[in-house]
């Protein structure tokens, strides 16, 4: 992933999230999304522990076998202090988040 940010557990990118915000979506519209792991058998990809409705739009991110990467002192540095201040409850409301994005309407 090149040192981008990605929700925990997952290698799905958090800008992700906020590109489809500044799509077709309108920002005040609330977003259902799912997170899951699963894994190709037989040519299909299984999610288990997850549900999805039939005709549900899915994203497919695959890890790649050499997709490491290297962070600078500095960048560890600061992912290390924003788990710390996640970890104490420090966090920023999905509201506030939508409100810092380009053309936000709230």
């Amino acid at each position: 992933m090149g040192g981008t940010p990605v929700f925990k557990g997952t290698c799905v990118p958090i800008q992700n999230l906020f590109d489809y915000i500044e799509g077709d979506t309108p920002l005040g519209m609330r977003i259902a999304m799912k997170v899951a792991t699963g894994k190709v058998v037989e040519g299909k990809i299984v999610v288990e522990g997850c549900t999805l409705q039939e005709g549900s739009v899915v994203a497919v991110l695959a890890h790649e076998a050499e997709g490491t990467f290297e962070l600078t002192p500095e960048e560890e540095a600061e992912i290390l202090l924003s788990i710390a201040e996640a970890d104490r409850g420090e966090l920023v409301s999905g509201e506030e988040v939508l409100k810092g994005l380009p053309g936000s309407r709230t």
